[in-house]
Parts: structure tokens; sequence; C-alpha cells
């Protein structure tokens, strides 16, 4: 039966760029899931240079009723969001799955249980589970920031409370852009936060470990401190606008736009790098919803309180 014919419950999404030495475990993770219901699995190729597509062209042909791909001929990183713009618009389930190209699923069971939950639990939006960090030969380098593996109100995640982990997340397809989400610069961030419109998260105990991989060639590695930060920053004000726009409360985001400049800044200067401290004093300095919010002064009070 072709894909088109069937029902289908869940849509995998999985943005791909570069990762040849990867990207078969990953879609290995995938393909061996035992379901009792029909998924489809979307791959969205950026353009890779290396044998990426090749390799997903292969599982396209093997699993002719399991994959629908798009290969870019040209990057399409700095120009749009492809999860929003393109795989999710493509998403025929009721609910997505997320994992990245260099990362791996491991529990064969992990989207049998996670659709059960959704499907028993309406006032849901979301759930997820644990992840395990590896290196580029698959070797464990932590098994994860346990802190984090709690269940969230739909407030919470409104709030920028909920902290998820991207590869283990499964969610409703009913998710609304806030306004100006094409500017967001961390997505996963703003999804976390668009999630809590539609419900809780929770977080589910017995599925094993997913694989979230650190390499060299990974999305983050090359951005320096500073674009991580403006990047954070030019997220959580997209957020802002729209707490106030839905007067939920801003107070956790303010204080979290306070942690990662102090963080930031006095790090450079225990580093020395006065040229970047003074970047993040621009930053910070440019940034009029942070200064109405008095940061700037529970910044330089914290920086004094350290070398006074």
């Amino acid at each position: 039966m072709d894909l088109d014919e069937r029902e289908i419950i869940l849509s995998v999404c999985c943005v791909t760029y570069n990762h040849e030495k990867f990207i078969t475990q990953c879609l290995e993770g995938f393909v061996s899931q035992k379901t009792n219901y029909c998924f489809e699995i979307l791959v969205h190729d950026d353009a890779s240079t290396d044998n990426t597509a090749e390799i997903v062209k292969k599982y396209e042909r093997n699993y002719p009723n399991l994959f629908k791909c798009v290969y870019q001929v040209e990057n399409q990183f700095l120009k749009q969001n492809v999860l929003t713009n393109i795989l999710f618009k493509m998403a025929k389930g009721k609910f997505i799955a997320l994992c990245e190209g260099d990362d791996f699923w491991i529990d064969p069971n992990k989207i049998q249980k996670q659709v059960d939950f959704l499907l028993a639990n309406p006032s849901y939006s979301s759930c997820y589970h644990s992840a395990k960090v590896v290196n580029s030969d698959g070797d464990l380098i932590s098994s994860g920031r346990r802190s984090n593996y709690k269940s969230f109100t739909d407030d919470e995640l409104i709030s920028g409370k909920g902290e998820l982990m991207t590869l283990t997340v499964m969610f409703r397809n009913q998710i609304e852009l806030i306004e100006d989400f094409e500017k967001v610069k961390n997505g996963d961030t703003a999804i976390w936060h668009m999630l809590g419109y539609i419900g809780h998260a929770k977080f589910i105990e017995d599925i094993s470990p997913a694989a979230y991989r650190v390499h060299e060639k990974g999305s983050w590695n090359g951005v320096s401190e500073f674009d991580r930060l403006a990047n954070g920053i030019s997220t959580y004000k997209i957020i802002l606008k729209n707490l106030h726009k839905t007067n939920k409360d801003t107070g956790f985001i303010y204080q979290r736009l306070a942690d990662m400049l102090n963080k930031f800044m006095i790090k450079q200067i225990a580093e020395r790098n006065i040229k970047s401290y003074f970047k993040g004093v621009v930053l910070l300095l440019s940034e009029e919803s942070i200064k109405k919010n008095l940061l700037i002064k529970v910044h330089f009070k914290s920086i004094f309180s350290r070398f006074i």
C-alpha cells in the first residue's frame, strides 16, 4: 500500500548536512522502530557536499513506503528554518518526532511508547526521554543532565523553563508559530515555548537514552561564544514579545538573559578577553528590553562583587 493511502500517525523529521559518517546509524534507528501504526520518515538534506545524500537515497529506495526526502542543491541554513518551513509542512502525522542526522535512537520501542502516551493523555502537548552524549565514534562522553529529567507544566514551557533534548521529543502536530518566528536563531527553544500553549510535557522514564553526538563538524562547532550569546538573546527577545502579548509571566526569561550575560562576560574577564567583554557590553547596552528591566544593574553588580 502506498504511503498516501495509509493513515500516518507519526512523522519523523530529520535534518542532515554532511553527516556521511553518522547518517546510516541515524536512519537505522528510524527503520528499526517497532510500531502497531503507520509512520513516515521525512529527511531534509541541506545540499551536503559529501555522500550523505547518496546514503539517504539508498534508504529511500529500500523503504519507499517510509521515506519522503528533500535534497537541496543550495544550502538553506542561513536562509530559513527548514523544519518549520519544509518538513513540518510535509508532515501528515498527528505527532512529530525529531532527530538530526548525526544523532541516533537506541530503543526500538521509543516511538510506540511515546505515541501511546500522547494518545492516552490529551492534556499533554509533548513527551520526551533521556539522552546520553557520545563522541564521533559513538563512545560515551556523558550519561546526560539528569537534573533536567522532569515533566513540565504548560506554564513552565511557556515561560521558557522547559529544557528538552531535541532528539528525544515527540509532540502534537498542532504548533502555531509565534510572531517573528522566522527570525528565531535557536529554533528548538522557541518550539518548546510554543508547545506550552498546547499542553504539558511528560518525561518518560522507561525509554532507553537516545544518543546526542558531539563532534568537530557539529552545527554548534565553529560558532563563537559571543554569537551563541547573541543568538540566545535574539531568540528570547522574540519569546518575550509573545509573552507580553499574551500577558504571561516574563520574569524567568529576563533572569535567564541576565544569567547568560553574566556568565559570558565574567568568563571574558577571567580569561582577559577584553575585546570580547566590551562586545558584550555593547550588546547589553543595545538591548532596550534588558535595560528596561534593570539587567544592566544586575550585571555590573555581579561583576563588581567578584573583583572587589
